[in-house]
């Protein structure tokens, strides 16, 4: 296969792009709204009854969240100044590492400052569970939603470009691979259909052979001997192993499924 299943499925989920915040600005911005926040929970709602302890000594949960933040807030930072984009798995790495930091922050900020105690492990994951995970489950939507919302796509201009060749000089197809929705091998050609940019189907004829093809285009799926197709635009699998057939976005025809790749398909749309 070009693809396996498990690639297949990563191109659903973590490689897709997603928003990010770029200016400076803005992040301290969300950062300060955050701190507000929970300084807010902390001081008059006191969901862990900590009205006992004086209020300065309160906030000092919310700088070790902040300063946790911060941590993350120049990670990513780094992350897209090398990458130049932002993908739904690096957004993910995030809000891991902005749990992990906060949960030890807190932990470490409780035991040693609030009850004075020495620093030690046992206690961890009760605490975690029991104070950090509901702020987490609280507060990490309202956190996602303002980083999405003032969040901007940022993707490189050549990071979805493929050139595909075909035995002719002349025959030369450049496009962005997401918008192919299939290959045919036709003979002694290959049909290659994908859309345009202005949504507009259309298919160019490439004097190749299809395994020529499949090496160029990795990303698509081989679902029968004279096909390649793209499973972004994977729908619905149609009959059973004997006599199968794909549907495809954006796509009236179907699709021969032969039983020699009907398993793995079929388990992908699972």
């Amino acid at each position: 296969m070009a693809l396996t299943l498990g690639r297949a499925r990563n191109i659903y989920t973590l490689r897709k792009s997603y928003r990010y915040v770029k200016p400076w600005k803005t992040k301290l911005w969300i950062s300060l709204l955050f701190f507000m926040g929970i300084s807010f929970v902390l001081l008059f709602l006191e969901p862990f009854k900590t009205g006992e302890s004086p209020k300065m000594l309160i906030l000092g949960y919310c700088l070790c969240v902040l300063l946790a933040y911060s941590i993350v807030l120049v990670s990513e930072s780094l992350i897209f100044y090398f990458l130049k984009r932002w993908t739904l798995r690096d957004e993910s790495l995030m809000y891991i590492l902005f749990f992990l930091l906060s949960a030890l922050g807190v932990y470490w900020y409780d035991l040693v400052v609030i009850k004075e105690q020495t620093y030690y492990w046992s206690s961890l994951f009760s605490f975690t569970g029991r104070v950090t995970l509901p702020f987490a489950i609280l507060f990490l939507p309202v956190i996602g939603w303002l980083r999405h919302y003032y969040g901007s796509l940022y993707e490189l201009s050549e990071q979805y470009q493929v050139v595909i060749k075909g035995n002719v000089k002349s025959d030369v197809l450049e496009m962005d691979w997401r918008k192919i929705l299939y290959a045919r091998s036709s003979d002694n050609y290959v049909i290659i259909k994908y859309i345009t940019e202005s949504e507009v189907l259309k298919e160019t004829l490439l004097r190749s052979t299809l395994s020529q093809v499949e090496e160029q285009l990795p990303d698509l799926l081989k679902c029968h001997r004279s096909y390649l197709i793209n499973p972004l635009y994977l729908v619905a699998v149609e009959g059973n192993q004997k006599k199968a057939f794909l549907k495809l976005d954006k796509l009236e025809e179907e699709i021969p499924l032969s039983k020699t790749y009907y398993a793995g398909i079929k388990a992908l749309l699972n």
